[in-house]
Parts: C-alpha cells; structure tokens; sequence
C-alpha cells in the first residue's frame, strides 16, 4: 500500500506544507468566511513560498472571483498547482478559464498538466472544452497527463462533447505506459457507463502482471462491465476475480459477474464461491449482487436452494444474510410475505422492511404487518419510515395509513422528519395539503435554529416546493430568520445571491488550539485498529474538531453506521442513523488532495455543515476530489478497513503526539 500512495501522491501534492500553527489569522478568515483582502493579500505578496500557497488555499473556499487578478500575477513555475486549484474552486470567470487554457496549450514541460486539466474541466464552457478535446485528440504528442480527468469533471457539469473524440482520448490513456493514467482512465470510462469496444483492452488489464495498483486497476475494469450490465463467458477471468487476493477486486466482480448469463447450475455454482468468502464485504456485496441475476426458470429452484442454506446458516453474517434475504425475495417476488414468515426470527427486522418495499408487496397486507411494530426509538422508526413511504400509491384511501404518515412528518427526530419530508408524493401531499402546510411551518419554526435539524429544515424547504409558489415563498420568508449559517448559504443557493455570509464560529479558538498538538490518532475498533496521520496543513479546523471530539470520548462505542464495500467506511454519529453529530457544524476544508485509497474524509450535508461524522476510503474516487475535506490518511492498518463492516463499533481512539 505504501508504494501505491507513493507513486499518486508526488503528481499531485505540493512539497510544500500549506497551513502552519502560525496561520491563525488567515485560518480565521477563511472558516469564518470573511476572506479580508488585506490578510489574504499579505500572504500572496508575501514572497514566502509557504505563505503564498496558505493564501492561495485560503481563496480557494472565496467563490470570489475578484481573486483571478492577484492569482495570475504569480510566478506558475513556482505555484503552479496552487493556482489552478484555486482557480478551478472559485468558480467560473472569463479570464480564469483563459488563463488556465493558455497554459495548457503553450506549456513545454508538462509538470502541471494534470492540474491544468483538472481544474479547467471545473470551469471551461463548451466551446473551450471542446477546443481541448479536438486539439488533444489530434496531437498525440502533447503530453495529456490528466485529460482523463478533464473528460470527467465536464460530464460531472453536463458540458456536451463528442462521444467518439472522448471514447479515442481514454481508449488512448488506457493503452498508456503509466498505471496513474490508465487507472483514471478506466475510473472515468466506468463512470461514463463503460465500452463494449474495451472488452480487449481489460481483457489484457487482467493478463497483466504489474503489481503497482493491479488491483485498483482491475477492481476499476470490473466496473466497466457491470456498468454495461455485461460480464463475458470466460473461464479465466471467471476463476482469475474469484480467487483474485484484493478484496476490491472481488467485491467488483461480485457486481460484474452477476450479469452473466447463468444457463448452467455450474455457472450459478461458481458464483456461490463468493458466498464462502472470508472478506465480509465481499460477502454483503456478493448478496446485494445477487438480485440482479437472472437464469432460467428451470434454474431458479437450484438458485434458490443455495439461498436457502445460507440464510439457515446460523453462523453466516447477519448483515450478509439480510441483503441475501432482499436479493431472495427480489427473485421470488411472489413468495415476499411467505418468505418473510419463513425466515423471519433470522432476519434482523431492517432487512425486512426493505424487503417490503417490493412492488410486488400486497400494500394493505404489508401495512398490517408493520404498523404495530412502530417504537419510540429514533432508528428503528427510521429504519420503517421508508418502508411506509413506499406504500402511498396503495393506501391513498387508507385514513390509519394517512395519520401514521402525518405524526411521523411532525417526528421530533429530525432524521425521520426529514425522510418522510423527502418521500411524499404529490399525490398524498393534495390529499393532506393544509395538514402538511400546518405541519411544515410548525416544524421550521420549532427547529429554525437547531444546527442538528439542518437536513430537517431543508426537506421542509423542499417539500414546500412541491406544494405551491406562495407556500415556498412563506416557508422562504420564516428560514431566513434563522441564525443558522448553514440555512443562510442554503437559501442563497436556491435563489443564486452571490453576497456571501459570515459564519458565526464560536468555538474556532479551541478547534485552533488542538490543531497541531497531535500527529496521529490510532482507532481501535471490533476488527482490529488503524493508525491515521492527521493533515492539519490541509485541515486544521477538521483535525482540531477531530481532536476536541477524541478528547470527549465521543466516538467511543460509535458504530460505522455505513459502510459501501470498494467506495467507504463511514462513522461518527452517535445515534448511527447518519443524520447525527456533535450539535454544531464547522466548515468545508478543500484541498488538492486526492481522494485516493486510505485517505480520511468529512461526511457533509453540502458545503459548510461537517460535524463528527468521517469516513476511510477503500478506493480511489475522482468524483470527491475538491468536494469533500481531507483532514488524514490510513498509514497503518488498512487491511482492518478492509474488514470493517457496517455495525462494527470503535472501542476507542487514542491521541499520538
């Protein structure tokens, strides 16, 4: 894993620290979103190189444009990575897309190619995306280090481009000698849907004996098949992902293989072999996977029956034997309520809720099932929310149904508000409009300044779209009394205000104070521990929060609420429903780092609300980069990420220096 990390991170780190413990004042204005010009003026004119890149990573979070001037002016050869990621991140202006494309195409060496491209593609139209596209297609000489990425964060904006010109560029990157460019190019090519014409480009992927990020490089392979709903009829690669000894691998070809075409109990029989896996997350993928089979009829009984004895077997993993058990009734969608009765003592109740929100599920049958089993408990009423939701189309008429739904929309757990604020359909919101228009102003006006009911808040705010105009504009009215950060930036989102806000950050001198005391923080849970190395050069205020929270035993006895097998392992919230954390929010700390393999991010509900919840990555994921915070990396331990599994708890974390 060292090597790996290695070879990524020399491309697209800077040598240089960003923050230092002397940067408070520049800290300050950042997280406080103030952005003086005069604090942040001094340190790019400063001359210091670790200054002008702190300054340069302080106006990165502006969105002000006003920046561009001061930012060109500066030497490119020195802070080349600096400005283009800062420009990419305030956003879209005339001269920061010419700037960047000047660059591009007049540079010589190439040694910021790949930061050119990914932050052009943050903020070049379509006439000049299109223009690097055709002229980069036509030179193969020029050195197109990041174009990969390039292609991507113009599909992320939805910036029209010639599909042919795209498919040549990464069908070029993937034959590249690099590892580092042609695993972004597969990264991309998955997230676009994958080629069948690239059937022989991953087939030698496969047949390959580079070691260096083989295994990210075929777990990314993978992906393109299952993106097509495609996985060929072939023994080698059939045993090769099997037996292959990453786990990423085989939880991808956990997804890639169940598409294939299962007209053998043979074939059905192979793809079994996942369910002996030793890897937990292997195995839960391997059951959620499983729905998507699809084999004869002749054939499903044998299917089954090896179902079947997995969901007897008492010592399978009850998180695995739930997602087996909603793959199991998703093949038999008329056997759901037998099932249900079948198995019912061996599956936790979560997964059969889910289960029942089948299409095939008699609603009026399943509303009689679950409607007692309703608690006072925040997560087993969230886990049932959904699960209730799906029944409106079925029991519009149904006045028990109806009340039920309307005192959970009133919930006092902001999670169980909010999903149900989420799920209504607008034929339930005309049956209980003036209800429902009672219930949203009484739930903003009780939570209007309650930073652990922001997500609440918001699907109230969405919810009143559905309703009407005037309605929208009412709930308008109340939000923008709160005192909440968070809800001011929200609704300067929804109108498009560009004025920014200050955020009133009490507690910013205490995060400050713990930001560079400590250097690692060693996390030990069920499975084994980890070992993280905090970044406070990138993220102060998120490694001070980190800290003042470890200080508190806060995380102690949390659970990894969520866990998605090859994508991240997710905790922090106390109440493991995901909607909970400390009580308060800080803010989104951006920067160039790469959201690659081990690296420790902040979970957000949009930009400036982090609180306590983080998560580690299992693989690399473009689409984060510049959207999330990192404030660590895993440098010891990573294989006990690769066991953790959701529900598995933290014992405790301890504080290195």
């Amino acid at each position: 894993m060292k090597k790996i990390f290695i070879v990524l991170l020399f491309s697209v780190i800077s040598l240089f620290a960003q923050y230092t413990k002397k940067d408070f004042i520049l800290v300050k204005t950042t997280s406080i979103r103030e952005f003086k010009k005069g604090i942040i003026d001094s340190y790019l004119q400063s001359g210091s190189k670790e200054k002008v890149i702190a300054g340069l990573l302080s106006v990165s979070h502006s969105e002000d444009t006003s920046f561009v001037n001061e930012i060109t002016k500066l030497n490119f050869d020195s802070y080349g990575e600096d400005i283009c990621f800062a420009l990419g991140q305030i956003g879209y202006s005339y001269n920061s897309q010419k700037y960047l494309f000047n660059k591009l195409i007049k540079g010589k060496s190439g040694t910021y190619n790949y930061n050119l491209f990914e932050n052009l593609g943050k903020i070049a139209d379509e006439t000049i995306s299109n223009e690097v596209l055709e002229k980069f297609s036509k030179n193969s000489s020029w050195d197109r280090n990041g174009i990969s990425i390039f292609i991507f964060n113009l599909s992320a904006r939805k910036i029209s481009f010639d599909k042919n010109i795209v498919k040549q560029i990464l069908f070029s990157e993937l034959k590249n000698k690099k590892q580092e460019r042609r695993l972004d190019a597969l990264y991309v090519l998955a997230r676009l849907g994958g080629s069948k014409e690239a059937e022989d480009i991953i087939f030698n992927i496969f047949k390959s004996k580079d070691k260096v990020n083989s295994g990210k490089l075929k777990a990314f392979a993978l992906t393109c098949f299952a993106r097509l709903r495609y996985f060929p009829d072939n023994k080698f690669l059939t045993q090769h992902v099997i037996t292959h000894p990453d786990w990423r691998v085989r939880i991808e070809g956990t997804k890639a293989m169940s598409y294939a075409d299962f007209n053998t109990k043979l074939k059905i029989s192979n793809y079994f072999k996942f369910s002996t896996d030793k890897n937990e997350n292997v195995l839960r993928q391997f059951a959620i996977s499983l729905r998507n089979c699809k084999t004869d009829k002749f054939l499903l009984p044998f299917l089954n029956n090896l179902v079947e004895k997995c969901l007897l077997n008492s010592k399978f993993n009850p998180v695995a034997k739930g997602e087996l058990f909603i793959s199991y009734c998703t093949l038999n969608p008329s056997m759901i309520m037998s099932s249900i009765k079948k198995f019912e003592n061996s599956i936790r109740f979560e997964y059969i809720l889910e289960a029942l929100r089948n299409k095939a599920v008699d609603k009026e049958e399943a509303f009689e099932y679950i409607k007692n089993k309703l608690g006072k408990e925040e997560k087993e009423t969230l886990n049932i929310a959904p699960t209730l939701l799906s029944f409106q189309s079925g029991l519009v008429n149904n006045t028990e149904y109806k009340n039920i739904i309307m005192g959970l929309l009133r919930s006092e757990f902001a999670s169980v508000s909010s999903t149900i604020a989420d799920g209504l359909d607008s034929i339930f919101v005309k049956s209980k409009l003036q209800d429902i228009k009672a219930a949203v102003t009484a739930q903003i006006q009780k939570y209007l300044n309650s930073n652990p009911h922001f997500e609440m808040l918001t699907s109230m705010y969405s919810l009143s779209e559905k309703i009407d105009k005037d309605f929208n504009k009412a709930v308008s009215a109340i939000l923008s009394e709160s005192k909440m950060y968070s809800i001011k930036q929200f609704l300067k989102g929804k109108s498009g205000e560009k004025k920014s806000n200050s955020k009133d950050f009490y507690n910013i001198e205490e995060l400050w104070k713990n930001s560079f005391t400590y250097t690692k923080a060693v996390v030990e849970t069920e499975k084994g521990e980890f070992v993280i190395k905090l970044m406070p050069e990138y993220a102060p205020i998120s490694v001070g929060n980190f800290i003042s929270l470890v200080k508190r035993n806060f995380y102690n006895g949390v659970v990894f609420h969520r866990v998605v097998p090859d994508f991240v392992a997710q905790t922090g919230d106390s109440s493991g429903t995901g909607f909970g954390g400390p009580g308060y929010d800080i803010v989104s700390e951006f920067s160039p780092l790469p959201f690659n393999s081990g690296f420790v991010g902040m979970a957000s509900a949009g930009r400036d609300t982090e609180g306590s919840q983080w998560y580690v990555m299992h693989n690399n994921a473009l689409h984060l980069n510049g959207k999330y915070t990192i404030f660590g990396e895993v440098i010891k331990g990573f294989n006990i990420i690769s066991l953790i599994n959701q529900g598995d708890k933290i014992i405790k974390v301890r504080l290195l220096k």
